[in-house]
């Protein structure tokens, strides 16, 4: 299978494609463990070292904890098919200066519970 190299950037978005479910692989525990590239609305680092998407009104969290995740930064991994799963590297980088800060390898998908305020976060 070809591998392709894809860029989400922080501050782009991804069209959704198609109605498809947002997490459409769960483990055998009931975990997401695969995030379709082609629903994501919109991504995001965390203060806290978290990498976040956005499908249609919910955000979802990688379990990954990356030191290198951090706001204004974006991530590389090259993917075997088209979908972010556990396991996969990310590779976080600055996307205007091409900083490189390493990577991590992603883990499952949580949804986060709604906030007030939450399409402002």
């Amino acid at each position: 299978m070809m591998r392709a190299l894809v860029a989400l950037m922080l501050l782009g978005a991804v069209p959704a494609m198609a109605a498809v479910q947002p997490a459409d692989e769960v483990g055998e525990t009931g975990e997401r463990i695969c995030m379709d590239l082609r629903v994501i609305k919109a991504s995001r680092m965390t203060e806290d070292g978290f990498y976040e998407v956005r499908v249609g009104k919910d955000w979802w969290r990688n379990s990954a904890s990356c030191p290198a995740f951090a706001p204004r930064r974006a991530i590389t991994t090259q993917l075997q098919s088209s979908r972010l799963c556990r396991g996969d590297i990310a590779v976080v980088f600055l996307p205007r200066e091409n900083i490189s800060y390493g990577g991590c390898s992603l883990g499952e998908w949580e949804k986060l519970a709604p906030v007030d305020g939450d399409a402002a976060r």
